[in-house]
């Protein structure tokens, strides 16, 4: 894109149209992870814990002084599961 605009000389919103690109996808800008210390210990929870599922570990998580809520910690578990299973080698 930039590349685009130096060589043709024409605005941002020119070269989105000409090769049919949305604009807001050319400004997205990714956000960092925040709970990348929170996915890392429900990890390990999970790893020692191999039964407990997403309400059990919240209360851990709670115990420990995490301030996480129960849907965030399903969330991230729902995400991760599928490593986790690997890494134990558990199907289902």
């Amino acid at each position: 894109m930039n590349w685009l605009q130096a060589h043709y000389n024409i605005s941002e919103r020119w070269c989105c149209r000409a090769i049919r690109f949305c604009r807001s996808t050319q400004r997205y800008i990714a956000k960092k992870d925040a709970n990348i210390p929170l996915r890392m210990r429900i990890l390990d929870i999970a790893q020692a814990r191999v039964r407990y599922g997403y309400k059990r570990i919240h209360v851990l998580l709670r115990r420990e002084g995490w301030k996480v809520n129960y849907k965030a910690a399903y969330t991230i578990i729902g995400v991760n599961l599928e490593g986790i299973k690997e890494v134990l080698g558990i199907s289902g």
